[in-house]
């Protein structure tokens, strides 16, 4: 008899949930000629390195929305 056990998780969907932007890029598509931009993306539970350039159209709205924010800020540059 096979035995499947069924509270194991065989998926975790934190993989498929953004934890945050690291860059923005900027291309052309080729095929039509318009403007694309691309997000890389830190995904939740997984390592930089698992990191995926994304769609823009495919990323949360409210993610993006905090990228720009902490891109806009200036760093302090003070006198000692």
């Amino acid at each position: 008899m096979f035995y499947v056990q069924q509270d194991e998780d065989l998926f975790n969907p934190d993989y498929i949930e953004v934890d945050r932007l690291l860059e923005e890029s900027h291309s052309v598509d080729k095929d039509n000629g318009e403007p694309v931009v691309y997000y890389l993306v830190k995904w939740c539970s997984l390592a930089y390195e698992d990191s995926t350039w994304e769609l823009k159209e495919d990323v949360d709205e409210g993610k993006i929305e905090e990228f720009e924010r902490l891109q806009a800020r200036k760093p302090k540059l003070g006198h000692v």
